[in-house]
This record gives C-alpha cells, structure tokens and sequence, in this order.
C-alpha cells in the first residue's frame, strides 16, 4: 500500500497505523484476503464506516489539510469524490493546494494497493514476510521517513556497495548528502586522503557563491548543474537495412 507521486517516488508506505481520510487507521481496513481480487485497483473497505477503500489523509505534518472550499479533510465526506458536509457549502469534491513534501500537490499522488508479485514486477522493493496483519508498503525503518527525504530510496533499508559508498556527492544527490561535501571534504583533508577531497572538490566548490555573482545567477547555476546531472545520452540506434 503506498501513495506515490506522479514520478514514481512513493511519498508514504502505509503501514498499520496509517491515517485513512475516513479517520481510521488501515489495520481497521480489511487488508488480508483467501483468494486476491482480481479487480484492480483492490479495495481495501473500513471496518467500522461506510469507507470503500483506504486512502491516506493528506496532512503536512501533523495538519490536516484544507479543500479550496476552506474546510478541513475531516469536515468531508468519507465516500470518493469526498463531498463537503457543511450544509452551506457547495464543493463539488474535496481537493487542496497543499503540496506533499516532493513538491507536488497532494491531489496528483495516486493510493496503490498491489500485491508483493505486482510491487515487485515494477522494479520496487519488497519487504520480507511478516506474521503481522496490515503491514502494508512497510519493507523496513526507513519506510517510516517521507519517500523524498529517503537515503536508501528503496525503503527496504539495503546495503550500499563500496562502490556507492565511495562515490563523490554531486549536485543532483539527496539535499542530506549535499549538505554534508564540506564536513567529508575537511575530513578527508584531514586524514591525507587526497584523492578523496579531490572527488568532493567539485561540489564543495559549487557550493560557494562566485565573486560578483548575484543570489538569482547562483541559484539559477545550482539548478543548471542539477539538470545536467540528470540528462543521460541516449545511444543512438544504428537502422538495419
């Protein structure tokens, strides 16, 4: 069970005690099944509310988010497309401009409900078999942190290589890496490892605002150099005659 942004990055893994819209948690929902639906998406029903399949509350922190017509996620109904309930309100739907941590609006992301052979047949992680009901998307801690501020994005909490782990930081790594290429390039300094600085130089030197260069020229540099770090050639194709 995971909500996941149009990009692919799943944002939230449910696990047990996650919050659906109807207020109920999905260890509430019925999650386990004799035979597996064959309709997709499954349907994860509400034990206790008229609730017909589970969906995230959307939050942003511990604050529940609010519809454009200016009521809370709460004051809505349980049922899809989620009516208001206030009987002076005509929303014709509950939807916000709040943003999930990724950046993106909640209302682009997208509840998921698979089983671990269709997880698995996408190329993302799956965790190892557990005796407890309603585990959801959970594969291991660091599932529990938001998807955009995961070290190991996988969520299943893997072992890097020594290779991975002796890359240099680059514009386009996780923020939490960015911030630490001074403290590994000083470090590195320190202990003699000259080859090692030198891998970090780049970006430690990026990093730092140029002589005569304006916030907007560096902020608009940083995001050059980002975008570079993601384009990757494509190979041409050679046409068989």
């Amino acid at each position: 069970v995971s909500w996941t942004n149009p990009n692919g990055v799943d944002c939230i893994l449910a696990g047990p005690q996650s919050e659906c819209f109807c207020q109920h948690r999905l260890i509430q929902h019925k999650t386990d099944f004799e035979t597996i639906p064959t309709k997709r998406p499954i349907q994860l029903p509400c034990k206790h509310c008229r609730c017909l399949s589970f969906h995230v509350m959307p939050k942003f922190g511990s604050q529940i988010a609010r519809c454009h017509c200016k009521h809370y996620a709460t004051d809505h109904s349980v049922v899809t497309p989620y009516f208001c309930s206030k009987s002076d309100c005509s929303c014709n739907g509950f939807r916000t401009s709040m943003r999930c941590d990724c950046g993106i609006e909640l209302h682009k992301h997208e509840m998921i409900m698979e089983t671990a052979e269709e997880r698995h047949n996408r190329g993302k992680p799956i965790g190892q078999t557990s005796p407890y009901q309603a585990m959801g998307g959970l594969t291991g801690f660091s599932s529990l942190a938001p998807g955009i501020t995961r070290m190991d994005t996988s969520g299943a909490g893997k072992l890097l290589s020594e290779e991975e782990m002796n890359k240099s930081i680059t514009s386009v790594d996780n923020p939490f890496l960015r911030s630490h290429a001074q403290g590994v390039f000083n470090y590195e300094l320190t202990v003699n490892d000259t080859n090692g600085a030198e891998r970090e130089r780049h970006e430690v030197e990026s990093q730092m605002r140029r002589p005569g260069e304006s916030e907007l020229d560096y902020y608009e540099r940083r995001y050059q150099e980002r975008e570079k770090g993601k384009y990757i050639r494509k190979p041409e194709q050679i046409r068989k005659f």
